[in-house]
């Protein structure tokens, strides 16, 4: 029988550990219930019923399922009944999950173009660009896989250069490592902007934004259904929240909805 070299199992053991990261999906729609109420869903809305393909998407969601195309779907039915506050929310959930498909960007494009609101974003500029386009290239469940590969094949490396001391663990080390580094600081300014972590959209039609937490308090300036605000601190019903042209003020809590986490408000 043949016997491998310790640099034949490296390479067999990294080819096994590429194969077994990146065939493992994740099952989003978390039960067979879930799984039927999407189904549900998608019948009603091809049968143009959009107010009762709400209703089952969301039961979809209510049961645990996270999926792109169960968030893009309902962002569709949301758009088709008229609640563009809710379609974008959703859309933007679903551009999380996948922050790269085509159909959901375009969507939230043109679901964007009917916002009453035109707000110039404060931050703009080739370096701002660069910067927006990488934090939102990757969402951040494949950043965590590229780091957990990256972490393999440092490790790998690191034992193949204690054993044998061999050029290419050195090269292999040092690459891996450089892209661990990478990967890392791009899941924390993710993690860290506050344009991913607190996003929020206006789902009611227009929102009264007030200087203190208080209905009597001085009124700043109203948004409307659909704007995106970014969410802070929040005290009894109300949330201090900032537009992208850098306003800022207090709400009403029930007026917007975050993207993340997924709180289902009613």
């Amino acid at each position: 029988m043949k016997r491998f070299s310790v640099a034949e199992k490296f390479y067999l053991l990294a080819g096994c550990l590429i194969l077994l990261l990146f065939s493992f999906e994740p099952q989003t729609l978390l039960a067979q219930s879930a799984l039927d109420f999407y189904n549900l869903g998608n019948k009603f809305f091809s049968e143009k019923e959009y107010d009762s393909a709400v209703v089952y998407y969301e039961k979809a969601v209510e049961m645990g399922a996270n999926d792109a195309d169960l968030f893009y779907n309902l962002g569709n039915a949301y758009f088709k009944s008229r609640k563009l506050g809710r379609a974008i929310l959703n859309y933007r959930r679903a551009l999380l999950i996948s922050p790269r498909s085509k159909e959901i960007k375009y969507n939230l494009a043109f679901s964007r173009a009917f916002l009453r609101d035109d707000i110039k974003p404060v931050y703009s500029g080739f370096i701002y660009n660069v910067y927006s386009f990488v934090i939102n290239f990757f969402s951040f469940r494949e950043l965590l896989y590229i780091i957990l590969l990256c972490s393999l094949f440092v490790t790998l490396f690191g034992v193949v250069l204690i054993l044998k001391g061999r050029k290419i663990a050195r090269k292999g080390l040092f690459m891996f490592s450089v892209l661990l580094v990478v990967f890392c600081s791009i899941y924390a300014m993710k993690f860290r902007d506050p344009w991913q972590r607190k996003l929020a959209v206006v789902v009611v039609p227009e929102l009264q934004v007030r200087s203190a937490p208080d209905s009597s308090a001085e009124l700043l300036f109203s948004i409307h259904e659909g704007t995106i605000v970014v969410t802070s601190e929040e005290r009894e019903g109300w949330v201090r929240i900032k537009i992208q042209d850098g306003k800022e003020g207090w709400g009403n809590i029930e007026s917007v909805e975050q993207v993340i986490p997924a709180k289902r408000k009613r």
